[in-house]
């Protein structure tokens, strides 16, 4: 054989290059809010960073950093449910969710006569049987596309793949917005089963088809669980071996969205003396003007000047923020020190944090 037929062999390869996956956390290794949390009955970011728990008064969870995981994987997120809803309301639904920028999503071409498909593929076990939607957004132009995938063996890890064509009748705004979302529905009401799934691009109609596929039903029966992990969605219209990122790196992209400080000391300075201001550095740019907030309890902080420490249990307030840094007062009659000064700001227990939130 030639060399120049060797090359030609060699070019026909795809090679596993990275940054392909557009998924942050896919393999949910970062967990910066905590490995599990109880008692979930309504929405929001609870364990795994960028996995969004939807619940729309469907019964009540437990969600989990779990380490039950497929070869090549160390980590899943895990949804137990805790309390019951066999019959939910109309309006009640139980989904996980991705959400993305829009200046994030160019590539894809929406909106033109290129517009890019996307794969989509996962790793989902469940400790019962059934179909679930999976459901691609265009928030843009307020289109969506769907799939039924079905859990097809109890307790068992399976492999999905969907490959969904790109919309050329929209494109996605090019900002730091949430202008596209992927869900995967494991319950609803009525009300997000009116209409038929939609397998080709159509209207977002107030969530009528958005279930319509889902009959796993996860939230009828108290310990039905799922898990999911490697997340990918790419370019393209074949499903290629997961993009595995370091710890460092997938936290450092989370950390765009939320970031939580814990332990250590910062600097501080007492403005009088009954009032502490501190400053926090962000690691990493945050994609919007942050909301800072911080934990409480008896004696969590201390103030140091050099004497004893100057103990407070909470923090009054935030002071101004911008992308790359924010801040704290303490003013109630807690601290008393010097009249001005720097001093050091020390979280005292391992409960103790700041943290800064610009999620989507």
């Amino acid at each position: 054989m030639s060399k120049a037929r060797q090359l030609a062999d060699f070019s026909s390869v795809a090679p596993d290059i990275g940054r392909k996956n557009l998924i942050i956390n896919g393999a949910m290794q970062v967990a910066q809010r905590g490995t599990s949390n109880t008692g979930q009955t309504a929405s929001g970011y609870f364990t795994c960073d960028r996995w969004r728990w939807s619940v729309g008064s469907l019964g009540t969870w437990t969600t989990r950093q779990s380490t039950d995981a497929p070869d090549g994987f160390a980590n899943s997120l895990n949804a137990e449910c805790t309390t019951a809803d066999a019959s939910p309301a109309a309006n009640d639904s139980l989904f996980l969710y991705h959400a993305f920028e829009g200046a994030d999503l160019q590539q894809l071409g929406y909106g033109t006569a290129n517009a890019q498909s996307i794969t989509i593929s996962f790793w989902i076990k469940a400790t019962k049987t059934g179909a679930f939607q999976v459901n691609w957004k265009n928030n843009s132009a307020t289109r969506l596309i769907s799939s039924v995938q079905t859990v097809n063996s109890a307790n068992t890890w399976e492999y999905k793949t969907i490959t969904f064509v790109g919309y050329t009748g929209g494109a996605i705004t090019n900002d730091n917005n949430k202008q596209a979302q992927l869900e995967m529905f494991f319950d609803a009401g009525s009300n997000f089963r009116v209409n038929p799934t939609d397998t080709s691009w159509a209207a977002i109609n107030n969530g009528y088809s958005q279930a319509y596929g889902t009959n796993i039903n996860l939230g009828n029966t108290v310990g039905n669980q799922v898990y999911i992990t490697g997340v990918q969605l790419e370019v393209g219209s074949v499903a290629t071996p997961f993009e595995h990122r370091s710890y460092g790196e997938e936290l450092a992209l989370c950390q765009r969205y939320f970031y939580r400080s814990i332990g250590g000391t910062i600097v501080g300075a007492y403005v009088d003396s009954n009032r502490v201001d501190a400053t926090i550095h962000f690691p990493t740019t945050m994609r919007a003007t942050p909301t800072i907030t911080a934990s409480s309890g008896t004696n969590y902080w201390y103030a140091y000047t050099g004497g004893s420490p100057d103990y407070f249990n909470a923090w009054s307030g935030a002071g101004g923020a911008s992308l790359n840094n924010g801040s704290m007062y303490v003013s109630s009659g807690e601290i008393s020190g010097p009249d001005n000064g720097a001093c050091q700001i020390a979280f005292s227990t391992s409960d103790s944090y700041f943290q800064a939130e610009a999620e989507l």
